[in-house]
């Protein structure tokens, strides 16, 4: 009886054996990137945040609780925020006065510690300013203004890879007119006090900062030198360059020999990286015709172009779109 009652169970067992052994069989041995041919990629937002995207920052540490975590800061729509990477975002700034951002960072060594720079970081006579500095020490639910109100715009916020409080801000200072509170601050306390640190004249502002995370006391700034007006604007200035301190904001030395030294255009500095990963552009100057345009003979006179018809433009819903009205006759 006992031998009747084990046969079922031994035949079950082998059959299963068998299945088990010809799905194994048919299992992939390896990943291959066929199996990526079903995804699709699309865009993960925010949308209609302000125009385009200014700036976004993402937690150091620790690396396994914030895989998923990330900031972005928008042209005048605030700070918005996503901790599933992307399929949702959650607008975290919006209570705040000012929602034109320049910056965002987090602090390497804690990642509650969120500072946004308002005031976006650029010379269009439509840029928005901001009043000042932002922090929050709860992974952006609350925020505190933590000074430089006549800052404006606030092109890069760098914090010390080792010490939350420490901070240094690179300001534009007003677009339109001059005023003293623009270059590069620092503060200690964690923005209760702040220390203008490189400072050069009440035109010239700060665009760009990098800090050298292998040896934070060594840190590059690029001051720019322009005239901002609603009708005009000069594109920099003499007094552009590119700073460098070893002593943390200590003492600064004015760098030469570089792309910002050469003969086009000795006022240009470019953005700051640690790791840059587009050179320096210089602009390009025109270069005079070739021979055959010329002429391809000695004493030849260059062919004329024929003269095109007389144009007249009229801009129409204040330059936004142009018609061009062609008349009939050509100039005599």
């Amino acid at each position: 009886m006992k031998t009747r009652l084990c046969a079922p169970a031994a035949i079950a067992a082998a059959l299963l054996l068998i299945l088990a052994a010809g799905e194994a069989q048919q299992a992939p041995s390896r990943f291959t990137e066929d199996l990526l041919k079903g995804f699709t990629s699309r865009a993960l937002g925010p949308y209609r945040a302000g125009s385009w995207v200014t700036s976004f920052a993402v937690p150091d540490s620790p690396v396994r609780d914030h895989l998923y975590t990330l900031y972005v800061g928008t042209r005048n729509g605030g700070v918005w925020k996503t901790v599933n990477n992307g399929t949702t975002f959650e607008p975290v700034f919006d209570a705040q006065p000012k929602l034109s951002i320049g910056d965002v960072a987090v602090a390497p060594s804690d990642p509650n510690v969120v500072w946004v720079g308002t005031g976006e970081p650029y010379c269009a006579r439509s840029s928005s300013s901001g009043d000042g500095v932002w922090k929050s020490v709860d992974a952006g639910k609350t925020w505190t203004n933590m000074g430089l109100p006549d800052s404006h715009h606030i092109a890069r916020i760098v914090i010390h890879p080792k010490d939350a409080d420490t901070v240094y801000v690179a300001v534009m200072g007003r677009l339109f007119s001059a005023n003293a509170e623009r270059g590069v601050f620092k503060t200690t306390d964690g923005g209760r006090s702040w220390q203008k640190i490189l400072y050069v004249n009440d035109k010239i502002g700060a665009v760009d900062l990098v800090m050298v995370l292998s040896a934070p006391d060594v840190l590059y700034a690029a001051m720019y030198d322009k005239v901002r007006l609603p009708w005009h604007y000069e594109l920099g200035g003499p007094e552009s360059a590119i700073y460098k301190t070893i002593d943390a904001g200590k003492t600064w030395a004015r760098l030469g020999g570089g792309p910002a030294d050469g003969p086009h255009r000795p006022d240009r500095p470019g953005r700051l990286s640690e790791k840059p990963r587009y050179p320096l552009c210089r602009r390009r100057e025109r270069q005079p015709p070739a021979a055959d345009e010329r002429g391809s003979r000695a004493g030849q006179t260059p062919r004329r172009r024929a003269r095109p018809a007389d144009r007249r433009q009229r801009s129409l819903s204040h330059g936004r779109r142009r018609q061009v009205l062609a008349q009939s006759q050509r100039r005599p």
